[in-house]
């Protein structure tokens, strides 16, 4: 990107200088001056010419290079969403094993299946459904 900003600031400065040269060239190669010898009246006017041509190309390159800058810009946009996206699923998977694993770390009496064998085993199971079930809503989605 800097590149870019810095050819952009070089072709206005080539435009800055072939505007104000391409008006006193034309006058140059029109005959009107009597300063101006007959022999060198078509060298002004290739000279004329070819400061038109400068000044337009360094216009169309101008322009190109903001269409660079315009693609980059939204590449970077097209990368933060995906970014965003990814997080986003990874807090919404985690919000809910969160809320099992901190109703289940309470020192409360009577939670369920806090005296049975497979209180533990149950729990984790339950937790791998709750993270397989929202993987598959995100994936139906066509989230992920």
């Amino acid at each position: 990107m800097k590149q870019i900003y810095e050819l952009k600031e070089d072709l206005l400065t080539i435009r800055r200088a072939a505007v104000p040269a391409r008006e006193v060239l034309g006058s140059l190669a029109s005959r009107e001056l009597s300063l101006v010898r007959k022999e060198t009246i078509p060298y002004f006017r290739d000279i004329y010419d070819r400061c038109i041509q400068a000044a337009e190309v360094a216009e169309y390159t101008r322009d190109t290079l903001s269409g660079v800058m315009d693609l980059h810009t939204s590449n970077q946009n097209n990368r933060l969403a995906e970014i965003t996206t990814i997080l986003t699923i990874v807090a919404s998977i985690f919000i809910p094993l969160s809320f099992i694993t901190g109703f289940y770390g309470m020192n409360l009496r009577n939670i369920p299946l806090e005296d049975s064998p497979l209180g533990y085993p149950l729990v984790l199971s339950l937790m791998l459904g709750v993270v397989a079930t929202m993987l598959l809503y995100f994936r139906k989605k066509e989230w992920i």
